[in-house]
């Protein structure tokens, strides 16, 4: 089923992304915990506005949004774009 391949698609990139994060924020922990800490500055308390409601993107707004992306990729990719379009070619998913 195209939706259960797309609902896993976004579950593994949203993996990815979280445990990059976590990562990163590990690291910065161990950093923050090797620095001297006169030289330290306290952190500034956050004052935007918090996201906390999201809605669920449809099927062709992933598709339109992954088709107009630049093909521009790294090594810390899980995909390079242009893949990602041609799969999305190859699901007759493509929207311009």
């Amino acid at each position: 089923m195209l939706c259960c391949h797309l609902v896993n698609l976004a579950q593994d990139f949203s993996d990815f992304f979280i445990d990059k994060v976590e990562g990163i924020r590990s690291g910065i922990a161990r950093n923050k915990s090797h620095q001297q800490t006169d030289s330290v500055v306290p952190e500034t308390p956050f004052s935007g506005e918090q996201f906390s409601n999201f809605s669920v993107a449809s099927d062709m707004e992933i598709a339109k949004i992954i088709c107009n992306s630049p093909n521009k990729s790294c090594e810390l990719d899980p995909i390079p774009t242009w893949l990602m379009k041609d799969c999305l070619n190859e699901q007759h998913l493509y929207y311009h």
